[in-house]
């Protein structure tokens, strides 16, 4: 992978502006970071998509100009399941016991790509004699098909046709982690505002990334290529606006990683130009370089390492480090559906904690902050001494 001029650039998807300044590139990236490969050989062979991430000086918006939507096709392979982390998982029931804690008694949910329904699942375990329903749509879903107690999923998108179909109406949506992967945010919101109806008072809960704590921290494994936006507070505010929903409450979540907003049903109202000094984003792309020759000379120096966490951000972190697969020996996962399987374009092997003492790491990178505490625990109970290092 290399560091180049951006291509020359087209237009800011939020607003329209052409003021587009040059942020990052980044070539050959894997296009799925969640989708894990059963042979190395395959794995070095999956598909690769290039990032050229453009900030808009009108409006402050923050893109991949060299996305390619037709790219992305979901599919069985796609595993991208976190809850089995006791830090992760606490996160999904306050923010699951937010939504209903919202909603008068009776209320109908609903998620708007649901994935395999974890949420849905949290949100009518939690919310007994709360919630009328709790309903999952994603068309990649590919769990069970037969009704479970107060819950119902849909292969499919959500439009108007489905939202008619929903016994008593949709009191409320639920998008979590969607947003940032679709080439038309406005459009995406507009879409749910329209399939809920003119008439509707339902109100919207969205969970996405903040592009301020990636760029605060140089975080190189949290710019990938299935997140084409990456959104500050005033710029999803403002993409909710322009969609149809009036923005009740905006908040960070998850140690500031997430932002997470509250809003109504309303009317469009056009992207303002509030682009803020955009200084950030160019201390980022400063420092992206200097961080990345950083961590190859470290993991040279406490070789054997092993990254902990083979999701978006460990593979991310695998294949731009370490493309050739030389500095890290293998990436660490508790989801037994990525164990035993390899890292997209660089063929890092994935393996259970449990492998741990056979790879006898010298130091563990770790992908979150928020998961030291955890992995620490159980590094421990496993008898290794290793240094964990914050990635």
């Amino acid at each position: 992978m290399t560091q180049t001029s951006v291509a020359s650039p087209a237009a800011c998807p939020l607003c329209g502006s052409q003021a587009l300044t040059p942020v990052l590139e980044r070539t050959g990236v894997p296009v799925f970071q969640n989708a894990l490969l059963a042979t190395a050989a395959a794995a070095r062979a999956a598909p690769r998509g290039d990032l050229a991430l453009l900030r808009c000086g009108d409006c402050g918006f923050t893109h991949n100009h060299a996305f390619n939507p037709q790219l992305i096709a979901y599919g069985a392979d796609y595993e991208n399941d976190q809850s089995l982390s006791r830090t992760f998982a606490r996160h999904l029931d306050a923010m699951a016991d937010r939504v209903i804690g919202a909603l008068p008694v009776g209320a109908t949910v609903l998620e708007v790509g649901c994935g395999q329904g974890g949420f849905v699942r949290r949100l009518a375990q939690r919310g007994p004699g709360r919630l009328r329903a709790a309903l999952g749509f994603d068309p990649a879903y590919r769990g069970p098909r037969e009704p479970e107690p107060g819950v119902r999923f849909e292969a499919s998108l959500f439009d108007r046709q489905a939202a008619a179909s929903v016994p008593g109406g949709v009191d409320a949506v639920v998008s979590r982690h969607v947003i940032e992967h679709v080439s038309d945010p406005v459009g995406f919101i507009a879409a749910i505002r329209a399939a809920l109806g003119t008439e509707s008072e339902a109100r919207l809960f969205v969970e996405t990334p903040t592009v301020d704590w990636i760029f605060a921290g140089t975080v190189l494994q949290d710019v990938f290529y299935e997140h084409c936006n990456y959104f500050t507070a005033d710029t999803l505010h403002a993409t909710l606006q322009a969609g149809g929903f009036i923005v009740d409450q905006m908040d960070c979540v998850f140690d500031g990683q997430y932002l997470w907003a509250e809003a109504r049903a309303g009317a469009p109202v056009p992207v303002p130009r509030a682009a803020g000094d955009g200084q950030a984003a160019m201390r980022y792309a400063a420092a992206v370089t200097a961080e990345i020759a950083h961590w190859q000379a470290q993991l040279q120096r406490g070789s054997p390492t092993v990254v902990w966490g083979a999701g978006a951000k460990g593979v991310t972190f695998a294949t731009t480090i370490d493309p050739d697969a030389t500095l890290i020996a293998g990436l660490i996962d508790m989801n037994p559906g990525k164990q035993g399987r390899f890292v997209p374009v660089s063929g890092h092997p994935v393996y259970a904690p449990a492998a741990l003492p056979m790879l006898a790491p010298r130091q563990i990178v770790i992908m979150n902050p928020n998961y030291r505490a955890e992995i620490a625990a159980d590094v421990a109970a496993l008898g290794i001494t290793a240094d964990i290092l914050d990635g």
